[in-house]
């Protein structure tokens, strides 16, 4: 499996004057990366997909697990995603965003994500 290869931007990576492909683990990441930025009902083909970001993380007094449970839940059913080794997920008040940090298996090796989701306080 391949996907197009997203720049810094979120425009389509170019490399000589042709698209840059992604596959492996960076395949993997990438679409990780995409998911973690959909919020819940935005997608106007399928409104069952997204992150519930309004509903049960950006409310008054979030429950962490079930915060925990519903990044841990979109990380294995990933396709190509095998086991989550290593999760934690910091919020930093002050600058209102949350810190992922997660090590996970693949099929092509591991996937090593750390960034903060600073989308979810746009």
């Amino acid at each position: 499996m391949s996907s197009l290869k997203l720049n810094d931007s979120h425009d389509l990576d170019i490399i000589n004057n042709d698209l840059a492909i992604l596959t492996g683990a960076d395949e993997i990441k990438q679409v990780l990366t995409q998911k973690f930025k959909m919020f819940y009902q935005e997608w106007f083909l399928d409104t069952s997909k997204g992150i519930p970001y309004f509903e049960e993380i950006l409310t008054k007094g979030p429950s962490p697990f079930r915060v925990d449970a519903i990044f841990k839940e979109v990380i294995i059913t990933t396709p190509g995603v095998l086991e989550l080794k290593e999760y934690q997920l910091d919020f930093s008040p002050t600058d209102r965003a949350l810190r992922l940090t997660f090590l996970a298996k693949s099929e092509d090796g591991d996937i090593l994500f750390n960034e903060v989701l600073p989308w979810v306080s746009e």
